[in-house]
């Protein structure tokens, strides 16, 4: 997990690496908040103009007891695959967002947040 290239529009976020456009300041929020993560894909076919299938997006975190407690809460909660095993030869855990269209597979990612950090301010 997290080997691969980048295929899609993404941008850089300092300290944590280039990540899929559409899920970047979710994933810069996680990372000030606490849940460092290791690597990410939105799962996107709008990000990765160069899928000729849709794929799985996932994220995966640094293994920490507390947080790995908290987002398998969550991810149970939400129906989201949950799995434990290594990204970049660390321990870590991983969410698997997926869905039949980009619509659905955003929606998750939303829906995702808003249970981990509460709605957004309108």
């Amino acid at each position: 997990m997290g080997l691969a290239e980048q295929e899609g529009e993404a941008v850089e976020i300092e300290g944590v690496g280039l990540i899929d456009i559409s899920i970047a300041p979710f994933v810069e929020k996680l990372n000030r908040e606490g849940f460092t993560t290791l690597a990410s894909c939105s799962g996107l076919m709008h990000d990765h103009t160069i899928w000729t299938k849709r794929e799985d997006g996932y994220l995966s975190f640094l293994y920490e007891e507390k947080n790995s407690q908290l987002i398998k809460l969550i991810s149970e909660q939400l129906d989201l695959e949950y799995s434990e095993g290594e990204c970049y030869l660390k321990p870590a855990f991983t969410l698997r967002f997926r869905g039949n269209s980009d619509e659905a597979v955003r929606e998750k990612w939303r829906i995702f947040e808003e249970t981990l950090f509460g709605k957004r301010d309108a």
